[in-house]
This record gives C-alpha cells, sequence and structure tokens, in this order.
C-alpha cells in the first residue's frame, strides 16, 4: 500500500481538500484508497458523517477497534476512518506507550488497499509526525503568502526526521511535492511569492497549481458533494494526481 500524507504547519491551505480531491480521483480511476481523517478539526468526516456514530481514528490508535472496524464508505471506492475532536488528546493518551510515533506505520503496514491517503493536523505534533514516518510521499499544500510559504522549511525538517526514522522501518519518503493553492493569476503578490517558491524548492515544486474558486469551496461546504468533472479544480487536481501517482 502506497501512504502519503498531506501535510502542512500553517491552516487554511487547502490540506484536507486535497486529500479529499485525491482520494476522490484515485477512486475513480478504480484504485482502492484508505482515507484517513487524522486532523482533531475533522473537516474531511464531517463532509460524510455527522456527530460520531461510528468508531474513529482515536478508537484505532487506542487499540479499541481495527482498521477494519473504523472503516466506512465515502466516495466510490474510497473506505473513510473517521476523526473527532478529541483526536487533540491522543499525544497525552498515548505517551506511556514504546515508540508511539510509529503507531501508524506499525497499524497500516498489512493494509492491501492500493493507496492510503492521510490528512493530517496543521501542526508538526506527534499524530503528523506518525503520518510521516508511514509514508512513502508527501505533499505539501501552500497558499502564495508570507507565513504559509515560510512555514514550509518546518514541514522539511520534520520529513529529515521521519526519514531518519524510518532507517529502521520498510519505508522511505521517495516523493515531496509542493502544492500551490488559492493561486490567483492577477495578484502580483502571489505570482511574486510563486516565482520564490520555483526558485528555492525547484525539486519539489509541482507544475500544477490549484487556483482559487468558489466552486471548489462550496462543494467541500456540502455534505457528500463531488467535484465536477467539467471544472478547472477538477482538471488540476486530476493533472495532479496523474504527476504524483502515476510514476510508482
Amino acid at each position: 500500500m502506497y501512504i502519503t500524507s498531506v501535510v502542512s504547519a500553517k491552516g487554511g491551505v487547502a490540506k484536507s481538500t486535497t486529500a479529499l480531491s485525491l482520494s476522490y480521483l484515485l477512486g475513480q480511476q478504480g484504485k482502492e484508497v484508505l482515507l484517513i481523517d487524522a486532523d482533531p478539526q475533522n473537516a474531511i468526516t464531517r463532509h460524510f458523517i455527522e456527530g460520531n456514530s461510528h468508531k474513529t481514528v482515536k478508537d484505532l490508535l487506542l487499540g479499541d477497534s481495527s482498521v477494519y472496524e473504523s472503516i466506512q464508505p465515502s466516495f466510490p471506492n474510497v473506505c473513510l476512518i473517521a476523526s473527532e475532536l478529541r483526536l487533540q488528546t491522543i499525544e497525552k493518551e498515548l505517551a506511556d506507550e514504546n515508540n508511539p510515533l510509529f503507531i501508524l506505520h506499525d497499524l497500516l503496514i498489512e493494509e492491501d488497499y492500493d493507496h492510503c491517503i492521510i490528512d493530517t493536523p496543521p501542526w508538526m505534533g506527534m499524530m503528523t509526525k506518525s503520518a510521516l514516518i508511514a509514508s512513502d510521499s508527501v505533499i505539501i499544500p501552500t497558499t502564495l503568502e508570507k507565513w504559509a510559504v515560510e512555514a514550509i522549511s518546518i514541514v522539511f525538517e520534520e520529513i529529515e526526521k521521519a526519514a531518519k526514522s524510518q532507517k529502521y522501518l520498510s519505508k522511505t519518503i521517495t516523493k515531496v511535492s509542493i502544492l500551490p493553492t488559492f493561486y490567483e493569476d492577477r495578484i502580483v503578490v502571489k505570482n511574486a511569492y510563486l516565482e520564490a517558491l520555483k526558485e528555492h524548492y525547484s525539486d519539489y515544486i509541482t507544475d500544477t497549481v490549484i487556483h482559487k474558486a468558489a466552486e471548489l469551496a462550496k462543494i467541500y461546504s456540502t455534505p457528500g458533494a463531488i467535484l465536477s468533472p467539467s471544472s478547472r479544480s477538477y482538471e488540476e487536481y486530476y493533472s495532479l494526481m496523474k504527476k504524483v501517482f502515476d510514476e510508482i
């Protein structure tokens, strides 16, 4: 199973939107996808579910359920493991565990989905670090503004730490992709930050950019809604999917 974490040290950069869109598009291609909402803000979960009537990723991490018991259908060919607000206490609850940073790796190592997409919290805590250690690839969405661009270096520091931990595992992060989001062609400062990214992260920045789109925001604020194949957002995320996953 090929595991991809969608990671940012800042919220509001289309992290959950990216995880949702890629999961949906991979499912459309006939791939079996496990989508894990590991963010206590649970934006992905709320797209499909109201309330917490099902087992969540917190139950899985605490050993109160298996992956099989935690999954539920979402998009075609996509199974979701939901999140909940109480996930924010998981770091304390796992503090006495041996090597809690390896917990996601250990839970997922025997799963036989084609892909696993993990939506992480917008900070570099235990959940994000555990997701990175379990990953084969990382996608870093970023808006084209000062703090979001500066935060990319924080993510790379954690990727480097995760790579060192992976020396003890059969996992290696082999691909890192920086994805510019909320792009607006006519905004001069956004173009300036885009050029700066191309200069400083030339080996990582994607050719694809995700334009700011009211249609995209509307879709993911509507429970169960999906990208329209006629939309620019669909085309952009489809392009990203092909470039990130076709080589594996």
